[in-house]
């Protein structure tokens, strides 16, 4: 538990991110769905026109959830910049969708519904990674030396003083030399006890063991 803790508190800004774009990316991917039917089924678009216009639609929702909510304590970027780039790394998720459902439609020849949703659902997955680490990489970011050091992802040097690595893994580093100073000490005990059955053997085996007193007759 104490290691659990431990991990929590050294990336509990990105859990807080990853859960919040999770919650925006999840509405959004609901609404696309919906949106994608709405257009295709109801409206009479195509499956490439209905898809792209859906995903506009639910990006423009991403974006003031991801800015307002999210991501609201970067502020390293300006919100031009940050406008700019979301829409553009956006517009790429949108064509990694289309270009899903197009391999599925005109590529496998699948036409149906069915089809057509699990296609969106694969691409909307995959645009989705891509936007979630464009977003931390060059859309929302920390003003200079803002970044809380419970994010950085580099590991621990192994020449890392005690006292500035995580104290759970100094415990379990510990814990893992006392277990291997036991073993080594069990393993010296068979080895000394397998050492003195070689030696008393060959007295056992020509009758020189230990001497029994007769009792008096």
């Amino acid at each position: 538990m104490t290691l659990i803790r431990d991990l929590y508190a050294r990336f509990q800004v990105l859990i807080h991110e990853v859960a919040k774009f999770g919650i925006v990316g999840s509405l959004a991917f609901v609404l696309t769905l919906i949106l994608v039917n709405v257009f295709h089924s109801g409206a009479g678009l195509g499956e490439i026109a209905a898809t792209t216009l859906a995903n506009i639609l639910a990006t423009v929702f991403a974006f003031v959830g991801n800015k307002f909510w999210a991501f609201r304590h970067r502020k390293g970027s300006h919100w031009r910049r940050e406008t700019l780039l979301f829409f553009i790394f956006n517009g790429i998720g949108i064509l990694i969708t289309d270009g899903v459902v197009w391999l599925v439609h005109s590529g496998f020849g699948l036409t149906d519904n069915f089809s057509y949703n699990v296609a969106n659902i694969i691409g909307i997955g995959l645009a989705t990674l891509f936007r979630l680490y464009c977003y931390r990489r060059w859309v929302f970011l920390y003003a200079e030396g803002e970044a809380p050091a419970v994010e950085r992802l580099e590991p621990e040097t192994s020449g890392a003083p005690e006292a500035t690595r995580l104290p759970a893994f100094a415990d379990l580093e510990r814990e893992v030399s006392g277990f291997q100073d036991a073993l080594h000490h069990s393993r010296q005990v068979v080895l000394d006890r397998v050492q003195v059955h070689r030696v008393l053997q060959p007295d056992r085996e020509r009758g020189y063991g230990p001497v029994r007193r007769r009792r008096p007759s």
